[in-house]
This record gives C-alpha cells, structure tokens and sequence, in this order.
C-alpha cells in the first residue's frame, strides 16, 4: 500500500511539473511572439489585436506540444 501511494505522489508531481511546464511556455512563447510583431509590424491598434488573435491558438498548440508531448525531452 504505500508504494502505490508513493507512485501516485510521483504521478502527481510530474502533473504539476508539466503544468508549470506550459504555464511558462505560454508565458515566453507569448513574449517573443508579441515582441516579434511589434517590431515587425506597424504601431497600429488593429493590427496589433489580429496578430494577438492569431497569437492565442499558435502558442497554445506549441506550448502544450512542448509540455505534454515529449517536446522538452528532445531540447
């Protein structure tokens, strides 16, 4: 019995630590992609909230790709 408790805190763990993993990945994806448009593109309000609009999905899709696939494991 306790080894199976032992399992599942270790289980538990590696959830929060990928959790952690996509809360960061978001976060940095989020700022070099937003930085990168803001240099590229022109000060306007609009084009701004197209890129952020085109930002969400993309960095979602590569931030969990990242997290839960086995992506920070080839890095």
């Amino acid at each position: 019995m306790p080894l199976r408790q032992f399992e599942w805190n270790i289980e538990q763990q590696e959830m929060a630590s990928k959790g952690s993993q996509f809360l960061m990945s978001v976060l940095v994806l989020g700022l070099v992609w937003h930085a990168t448009v803001a240099i590229m593109t022109p000060p306007d309000p609009l084009t701004q909230l197209y890129t952020v609009g085109a930002l969400v999905p993309v960095v979602l899709v590569l931030s969990y790709h990242l997290s839960y696939q086995r992506g920070y494991e080839w890095i």
